[in-house]
């Protein structure tokens, strides 16, 4: 089954009938919608919705993994930069 986003105010949904892609207005979400290839009928449900919060909290998520691994990275340079000061401090005592 197809549910995608398609525009602003619209979506693809396929037919339950035919599998044919319908572009459906997000006003008509909800309600029973016609294919204009084989004539039948199904209900529009927005599935593009869910879809796009799911694209959305995936895209959060790597990107505050990304932030993390970044701090990390610079966690790890400081501890370097401290052992090589301390091991610098240790050889002039």
């Amino acid at each position: 089954m197809l549910d995608v986003y398609y525009s602003e105010d619209q979506f693809l949904q396929s037919c339950d009938v035919c599998g044919r892609p319908t572009i459906i207005s997000l006003e008509m979400a909800g309600e029973r919608v016609g294919c204009r290839h084989c004539g039948g009928t199904f209900v529009a449900s927005d599935h593009s919705l869910v879809y796009r919060k799911c694209v959305e909290t995936t895209f959060e998520a790597s990107n505050a993994a990304r932030r993390l691994r970044a701090g990390s990275n610079v966690l790890r340079m400081a501890a370097s930069v401290l052992t090589a000061i301390s091991n610098l401090f240790g050889e002039l005592i």
